[in-house]
């Protein structure tokens, strides 16, 4: 009989054979009194501090870690102030500043440190004219002192540079490009880092592609379906907030009567809601493109 071998796991493996991630795959996995985590041939070995093991699949964490690191979030995690999405930084071609949703996090975060240094940078950051520089104030991170921050009385990041579909300044892709060959030698040879920031990109630039194309097909005529929506941050962080839509099929600025209500919505419906709107030819707006109409259909805002 083969003795079986108890493979230390490497850094790219570590990053996948995370107890948080065993969970995800398999649910009834149990946290806590933990020894050690190996790799035994095509399974994941969990061993515990009183002697006793479990075995679980490698292949369902390995899917359950690539389903994590490009799982949708919702549509205001990575806006700026202002409903403001990436902004194009013009000394390096195709890269974009990604803002953390701060300002919609929960209510009053707009007054945080955070999201006020975001509202005083938001048309400053393109005279940050090297990228290290950039992504040192975007991280709040101190190459010096990792336990400095670049931003005073700050302790999060603003943000983080992309460039669509192949690079992020975030911690998590930069650890699966500086163990490439071993998340390689996981997944197979054409494995390519990513991240929920980048996925976050190609869903909003998908919304913006669809709701141009409706545009243009009414060739310069007043959108008569449209759509004006409203978003209320929910009272503590992670909770959900209040996603509010009214439509009407007799144009934005129709009789308050015309209007109609989806409600129970939160920030989690935004994506699906925007493209089942946009399928039926609807043009999304902002609330506060009508001022008025924004003081009737959404008081608390």
């Amino acid at each position: 009989m083969t003795k079986e071998i108890y493979s230390e796991l490497n850094e790219a493996q570590k990053i996948i054979y995370t107890p948080s991630m065993i969970s995800r795959a398999f649910p009834d996995f149990v946290h806590g009194q933990i020894s050690n985590i190996y790799r035994v041939g095509e399974n994941c070995v969990v061993k515990r501090i009183d002697g006793t093991e479990q075995r679980y699949e490698a292949e369902k964490v390995k899917v359950a870690y690539l389903k994590f690191i490009q799982r949708d979030v919702p549509y205001f995690s990575y806006l700026g102030p202002s409903y403001r999405g990436p902004i194009p930084w013009g000394y390096k071609r195709n890269t974009y500043i990604l803002f953390k949703g701060w300002n919609y996090a929960y209510q009053g975060s707009n007054k945080t440190p955070e999201a006020k240094l975001q509202q005083l940078w938001i048309n400053s950051f393109n005279n940050l004219k090297n990228i290290e520089a950039l992504k040192a104030v975007l991280e709040n991170a101190n190459d010096d002192d990792p336990d400095d921050t670049v931003l005073p009385d700050t302790k999060e990041s603003l943000g983080h540079v992309i460039t669509p579909y192949g690079y992020c300044s975030c911690q998590a892709f930069q650890k699966q490009v500086k163990n490439l060959d071993e998340f390689k030698e996981e997944f197979y040879d054409e494995y390519q880092p990513s991240c929920k920031h980048l996925h976050w990109y190609d869903n909003f630039k998908l919304f913006q592609r669809k709701r141009n194309e409706v545009t243009e097909d009414l060739a310069g005529r007043t959108p008569m379906k449209t759509v004006l929506w409203f978003y209320i941050p929910p009272a503590k962080q992670y909770q959900k907030g209040t996603f509010k839509l009214w439509w009407t099929t007799k144009g934005m600025y129709s009789d308050i009567s015309n209007w109609k209500q989806i409600t129970s919505l939160s920030q989690w419906d935004v994506w699906n809601y925007f493209d089942r709107m946009l399928e039926k030819g609807f043009v999304p707006y902002e609330g506060s493109t009508v001022p008025k109409l924004k003081s009737m259909l959404c008081e608390k805002y």
